[in-house]
Parts: structure tokens; sequence; C-alpha cells
């Protein structure tokens, strides 16, 4: 019954069961929430272990996780991180939270071990998650690389609350703040206005358009994949992959190699996020109800720690920096959730506060660029950083 084309096609069901169910629900119920669920049932009722192996997206998703870590790195963009960087170290100091308290009081109440492979996905999104799942599995821990993904899995239902929350406390003081002098729609305007300066060309920009196909960008990334396994080798491990080829995916769009997000423009991004995302449930093929139980007790423990350390950190930072408690909390929770949860958020809280569309100009300019660059912080870049660094600590 079982073959390359059936078992695409169920995990392709699954994963579209997913993202409709997390759209019609706005994102409170995240798509990774819905497919682990699914998989878990499919796992203990119908499907096979091997599943991903049948279907052949084991073997694409490890083309993905190259392509995708590239893709990350394309993704930082200095000059932005520069004017922001207010930001950026509220971001970074919500981080440091996370990892003072999760590697403490983590280990304290849960393991060393449970500690280190929860924290970078704590700090992030599902490649966090996958470079500390690969990191158990090639100790021999897999039931701890179960973990880092029912951390991915779980936090939006942490995440999403209590962000929606502070959201709209710094919508409702942004609101009575517009109020009492509307005149700043018009300083925030101008202000965007004298920033507009042009840029300089890139390289990838002097190819020509009838070259620039998704084969094109599919051999950029390929070879960038190449040169990064090779430094890899080179450095004889000492480093760890996901880090270099980051930097590999920096560099290249730095020096103008590539353009941001070259996975949408290859067309394959869909094919491959299906790969990746499919991946992260093979930890759960050998879980059983009990376990996955007791896991949820564990995790919900390190959410309501990692909370702590990002509040803690995070609020003094942001305060010194003219931010309100609120506003800092949200930069700091963005841990927890990424683009484009942030996005609807933030959006969401808008339309609740704001009556006037003077007033939702105000108040959208005011929070969601800082939510957006909170997120590319943690969620793009520092994670798999701090992953990186901490699966070597195993």
């Amino acid at each position: 019954m079982w073959d390359l084309s059936t078992g695409f096609a169920v995990i392709a069901v699954i994963m579209l069961v997913g993202e409709i169910i997390s759209s019609k629900t706005g994102g409170k119920l995240p798509q990774m929430f819905i497919v682990a669920t699914l998989f878990l049932i499919g796992y203990w009722t119908f499907l096979p272990k091997d599943i991903l192996a049948i279907s052949g997206l084991s073997v694409v998703s490890e083309i993905c996780k190259l392509f995708i870590l590239i893709h990350v790195g394309s993704m930082f963009n200095v000059k932005s991180l520069i004017k922001d960087w207010r930001v950026v170290v509220t971001t970074l100091c919500a981080i440091v939270g996370i990892l003072a308290l999760v590697l403490t009081l983590g280990s304290f109440f849960f393991g060393k071990d449970l500690a280190i492979i929860a924290a970078a996905p704590l700090t992030g999104g599902g490649m966090a998650a996958m470079i500390m799942n690969e990191g158990a599995i090639a100790i021999g821990k897999n039931a701890l690389g179960v973990v880092a993904f029912v951390i991915f899995i779980m936090q939006g239902f942490v995440g999403f609350p209590v962000t929606a929350f502070f959201l709209r406390k710094e919508g409702e003081r942004l609101v009575g703040e517009f109020r009492q002098n509307p005149n700043l729609i018009h300083q925030v305007k101008s202000l965007d206005s004298s920033e507009q300066v042009g840029t300089k060309k890139k390289l990838y920009e002097y190819i020509p358009k009838k070259i620039c196909t998704p084969t094109y960008y599919l051999t950029v990334m390929g070879v960038l994949g190449c040169l990064g396994l090779l430094i890899f080798k080179l450095l004889n491990g000492i480093v760890d992959r996901s880090i270099i080829m980051i930097i590999v995916g920096i560099t290249a769009s730095q020096f103008g190699l590539i353009p941001p997000n070259p996975m949408n423009s290859a067309d394959s991004a869909g094919i491959l996020n299906l790969a990746l995302f499919a991946s992260f449930m093979s930890g759960f093929a050998d879980t059983t109800p009990a376990s996955i139980g007791q896991m949820v007790v564990v995790v919900f423990g390190l959410l309501i720690i990692a909370t702590i350390g990002i509040l803690a950190f995070s609020i003094p930072v942001g305060k010194k920096f003219g931010y309100s408690t609120w506003m800092a909390s949200a930069i700091g929770l963005n841990c927890f959730l990424g683009f484009p949860y942030n996005y609807n958020l933030t959006n969401e809280a808008v339309s609740v506060v704001a009556k006037t569309d003077e007033e939702k100009a105000y108040v959208t300019e005011q929070m969601l660029p800082k939510m957006i660059i909170g997120s590319v912080v943690a969620v793009t870049l520092v994670s798999c950083i701090v992953a990186g660094v901490l699966v070597k600590m195993l």
C-alpha cells in the first residue's frame, strides 16, 4: 500500500489541513501544532514509522536544511539593524534572559541535558529545534530531540496570548498619546521621507533577467551550500555547520551575490518548506501518549521559566531606551512568535484600540517595525547561532 506517491500525498494532505486550520483560527492554533497532532495520531494508528523515507522527503529535507540556513543569512540587513539598534539590543537581552534562567533554573528542575536542548528553540523557531534534534540523535538521545520540537510547537500557546495582551496595552497608550497630540503622525511621515535615500545596485542586479531563472538561483544556492560544507570540513567540525551556513548566507548577501530571500526567487520554497516541516515530525515516530503527556508538563514549565527570563531582562533595558513596559515586553516575546504571527497580532491590537485611520497609521508605525525587527533578530538569526553553540554542549 505504502509507496512514494502515497506517502507524499498523505504528508501533503496533513500539512494542508494544518495550514487551513491555522488560517481559519488566525494563527491561534499554529500550523505545526495541528500537523504534529495529526502525525502523532497517525503514528499511533496507521502511519508507518518510516513514512518520511518512503515519501522521499527525508532526502529533500537534507538539501533544504542547507538552503534554509543560507536563506536565513541572506535576510540579515546590517543597515536596518544598525538603524534600529535599540530594538536589537532589547531583543538580545531577552535572549540572554532565556539562556540565563533556562540553563540555571531549568537545569535545577529538569536536568542539564533537558535545559540545554530546550534553550535554543526557546530563543527562536524551527531551525533551532532542528539543529538541537540532530545533535540529540547524533549522541543517541532521540527523546531529547523530540522535546526540542514539542517546545517549538507549543511556544505559541504562551506567546500568543501574552504578547497580544502587551501589544493591546501599548496600543492603548499610543492612542492616548496621539489624541493628546495629533501632529505626531506628521512627524513620523516627515522622518520616514528624510530617511529615503538611493541605494547602490547589488551585483546580482547586473545579471540579465533572462538568466535569473529558478534553475539559476538553485545553482547559486547549491554552490554556496558546497562552499559552506567545504569550510565546515576544513575547520574539522570546530564550528557547527549551521553557523557556517548562516555566515555564508550573510557574506553572499552583503557582497550582493544573492538577493534577500533567494529561495523565493528559486520558486522552490513550497516543496522545500514542506519537506523541512515534515522532517520535524520524524522524532515523534517512537513516542507514546504517556511520554508526550510527561513532555508537555516539562515544556510548559520551561516556557514559564523562559517567559520570566524574557520579561526580567528586556523590560529594564527597553525602559532605558525609552520604551514602555508593554513595548519592551512585546519586543522580547518575539522569541516565541516570529513572522507572520507577530505581524498578525500587531495588526489585531491596532484594529482593537484605534478608531480612526490616523490613529491606526500612528500606532502601526510605532509598533509594527519594532516587532518585525525583533523577530528577524531572534527567530531568523540569533536562535540558529545559539543552537549551533549549545549543540556542542550536549
